[in-house]
């Protein structure tokens, strides 16, 4: 018994160093709103990792993601103190499904932008992963919509777009 134990204990120790994270408590989702053809117009909401809907309207600074889609721990914190409110709260179920839909839709492929309107503004349906290794986010577009539009691919992003257009439903 004790060398089927060393060896089960031996595989899994050799099997891979890869780590694994509890992206459900790392996971932030995001619906901005920006548009500055007729005056700056910037709102939106963003669900914490407790489940907590927050609105933003017109942040005094606002911290966005780089060219690669990162925004490290601080500016996302810093994006955070901004909220006006909670709205509703996700249910803890509903979170846990939504954050593994978001892990399966980070490997869906992005159109390439269409030009759909004019002076509308964007409309970005996002979610954010947290990298613990290198203390920032990896955000993971799921659509955008207005001026120009992207759609990622994965079936996973279709169902977070319907949900994140009412999160407050859920419940």
């Amino acid at each position: 018994m004790k060398s089927i134990l060393i060896a089960a204990v031996s595989a899994l120790l050799l099997s891979g160093c890869e780590k694994i994270y509890d992206y459900e408590t790392n996971t932030i989702f995001m619906v901005e709103y920006s548009n500055h053809a007729w005056g700056i117009q910037h709102s939106g909401i963003m669900i914490d990792s407790t489940g907590n809907v927050m609105t933003f309207n017109l942040p005094t600074t606002w911290n966005r993601p780089d060219e690669m889609g990162f925004i490290s721990l601080a500016d996302m914190q810093e994006n955070l103190t901004q909220m006006e409110g909670i709205s509703c709260s996700v249910t803890r179920n509903d979170f846990a499904e939504y954050s593994s839909k978001l892990m399966k839709a980070k490997n869906g492929i992005l159109s390439d932008p269409k030009n759909e309107m004019v002076d509308f503004g964007t409309v970005q349906y996002s979610g954010f992963l947290f990298d613990p290794d290198n203390n920032r986010y990896k955000r993971i577009l799921i659509r955008q919509t207005g001026d120009w539009a992207i759609e990622n691919s994965s079936r996973e992003a279709k169902e977070l777009y319907e949900w994140l257009k009412r999160p407050c439903n859920s419940n």
